[in-house]
């Protein structure tokens, strides 16, 4: 611990902003992706270094699921998959809304009878 006696001070107020910084940047969508990065970094820290592994692995898997889903990621794409949020198939069958098996359930129809409103086009 004594080679780090200047390292740790750092360390630790960073964490402290990042902790500080959090409940505002990660509404930021263009500090959304930075911040959500350090926020897993720092929960991936603290399971591997203080052993709180399922706590660590609660907190990753609460910040992607609430963050990280339909997230733009350079170099890797959309991390939902498809082009939206919600993605679909191009060939599946629709309803009139657009989407296809009735996404609400409304009709008691199957899908293999809902029409592509695009037909007419």
């Amino acid at each position: 611990m004594v080679r780090f006696k200047y390292a740790l001070p750092v360390l630790g107020i960073s964490i402290c902003l990042i902790e500080i910084g959090y409940p505002i940047f990660i509404w930021i969508k263009k500090a959304r992706f930075l911040w959500l990065v350090c926020i897993l970094a720092m929960h991936a820290a603290i399971g591997l270094t203080m052993g709180m592994y399922l706590f660590a692995f609660v907190m990753i898997i609460l910040n992607l699921a609430a963050f990280g889903v339909g997230m733009k990621v350079p170099f890797i794409g959309n991390l939902a998959g498809g082009s939206g949020s919600f993605s679909r198939s191009s060939n599946a069958p629709r309803d009139a809304s657009g989407w296809g098996c009735h996404a609400v359930f409304v009709s008691p129809e199957p899908c293999a009878k809902a029409e592509d409103p695009r037909k007419d086009r």
